[in-house]
């Protein structure tokens, strides 16, 4: 989605005239981009998480950001065991 976006602010920024055509170089890459547009419509994102136990769930959130845009992420994290670090033995000379 973002790419769509940005290709649009970029053409936005060219202060074309409404009749002008669109530069060869911005149209390539927004028909690029619109032939991966199929394979998008076929994501599905559940937003309902359930566990069958009273596991202990994680939520992880991150963003980040750009001159062009910026974004965020959270992943939800089940810890299933913990896990001991292990000292690791020199063997290296």
């Amino acid at each position: 989605m973002i790419v769509s976006k940005i290709l649009i602010q970029r053409l936005w920024l060219q202060e074309l005239d409404w009749d002008k055509p669109v530069p060869d170089q911005l149209k390539i890459e927004w028909l690029i981009y619109m032939k991966e547009w199929p394979a998008l419509s076929q994501l599905r994102i559940p937003r309902y998480i359930q566990t069958s136990d009273r596991s202990r769930v994680e939520l992880h959130g991150f963003c980040d950001a750009s001159m062009a845009a910026f974004a965020a992420v959270i992943y939800v994290r089940r810890p299933i065991a913990k896990l001991a670090a292990l000292p690791i033995e020199d063997h290296i000379q």
